[in-house]
């Protein structure tokens, strides 16, 4: 009886010091407060079906650059001013709450501009379904990641609001057919950028 009671503390011991390895910082402490498994495993499957739709969003961004082709863009981007870190070395130097916040801004900064393009590459007879079909789906993936962060991090994030960024989305609506053009290139250009930054936060998140 002694034994079995001897090796009952110890596996409680160690159950207790891998979920304090596990919880490193304050991210599992504040969202798993008590160690609980049950919470630790949801959040993992969470945070799995999160790089699952950062990936997704990523690799529709590269194929919608790749397909609307166009050799003239700025490069020039609405959420260039937010200074979002662009080294992985930097980012994983990040506590989770940060990196979530970042997620969500960039999140955040892409609804206008992509309800733009939803509405607007409609009209152009030249954008292929394919193109159309990958926006499309784009638009849902990103609105799922955003509840979804918004979900694990909601007391954590509760500062963060959807804010407004000004894109010049006038220029999707030029009758000059080069300037309607570039403005809808430089905007898939700009996605692939972000939607990269997004998937690379939500994998580091996960790890």
């Amino acid at each position: 009886h002694f034994w079995e009671q001897y090796k009952n503390s110890h596996l409680l011991l160690l159950l207790v010091m891998s979920n304090l390895f596990l919880c490193q910082g304050n991210f599992c402490t504040f969202l798993c407060p008590h160690g609980d498994d049950l919470c630790l495993n949801s959040l993992k499957d969470l945070l799995n079906c999160a790089t699952n739709l950062s990936q997704d969003i990523y690799n529709l961004s590269s194929k919608m650059f790749n397909e609307f082709y166009y050799i003239n863009t700025t490069n020039s981007c609405h959420t260039t001013s937010l200074h979002a870190p662009e080294e992985k070395e930097q980012v994983q130097h990040m506590h989770n709450e940060v990196l979530s916040k970042w997620i969500l801004m960039l999140l955040y900064s892409w609804n206008e501009p992509l309800y733009h393009l939803v509405t607007n590459l409609r009209s152009m007879k030249e954008v292929s379904d394919a193109i159309l079909s990958s926006l499309r789906e784009n638009v849902k993936k990103v609105k799922e990641l955003q509840v979804l962060i918004e979900r694990v991090f909601s007391q954590v994030n509760s500062t963060v609001k959807e804010s407004e960024f000004h894109c010049r989305l006038s220029s999707l609506l030029s009758s000059n057919e080069d300037r309607r053009h570039s403005a809808f290139f430089n905007l898939f250009h700009c996605l692939r950028r972000d939607s990269g930054k997004i998937d690379i936060y939500t994998k580091l998140l996960a790890c």
